[in-house]
């Protein structure tokens, strides 16, 4: 019964915090660009942060409007934030000049190396998440615990410090 409260209060934080930055995004650029950015935003966190991967938020919002479960949720997730950006990338390269995160996933997304890692790291951490789901004998519950925390704590490290001179960058140029 607490996994089920947990859960909801999940989904429900997801949907009030992806509500308010559309409406904030929506009122500073426009209702078609603001929705862009928080898409933006929203695949930076699942690209590029290991533990905003977890797809079971995501495919709780598509089975609730298409009446059917999700099989790999955190497959249907990445496949949706690599579309955005390609789209994105191709067609609107500015638009992503417009936020820090932005700004920073462009920067990631147009380094191969070594900001790839990034997105190859949390791309690890998803895909250990999905196999390590599936697995569910009771043994195992300590040992996937420390490689998913050691997993996401790498993840989030190489974020904050490959990333930082980018996000410098992105400050210094707001200011002048």
């Amino acid at each position: 019964m607490l996994s089920k409260k947990i859960y909801f209060l999940k989904v429900s934080s997801f949907i009030l915090i992806f509500g308010l930055l559309t409406t904030y995004l929506t009122l500073t650029y426009g209702p078609i660009r603001g929705l862009h950015s928080t898409l933006l935003v929203w695949s930076f966190y699942v690209l590029c942060v290991p533990i905003a991967g977890d797809g079971r938020i995501s495919a709780a919002l598509v089975s609730t409007f298409t009446r059917r479960k999700i099989l790999h949720p955190r497959l249907l997730t990445w496949a949706l934030a690599i579309l955005i950006n390609i789209f994105s990338y191709t067609l609107i390269p500015t638009s992503y000049l417009r936020l820090a995160t932005t700004f920073l996933l462009l920067s990631i997304l147009s380094t191969p190396w070594p900001l790839w890692l990034i997105i190859g790291i949390s791309a690890l951490v998803s895909g250990y998440n999905s196999l390590a789901h599936q697995i569910t004998q009771q043994w195992f519950l300590p040992i996937h615990l420390f490689i998913k925390t050691a997993l996401a704590a790498t993840g989030i490290f190489f974020l904050g410090y490959l990333s930082y001179v980018e996000l410098i960058i992105f400050l210094s140029a707001k200011t002048c």
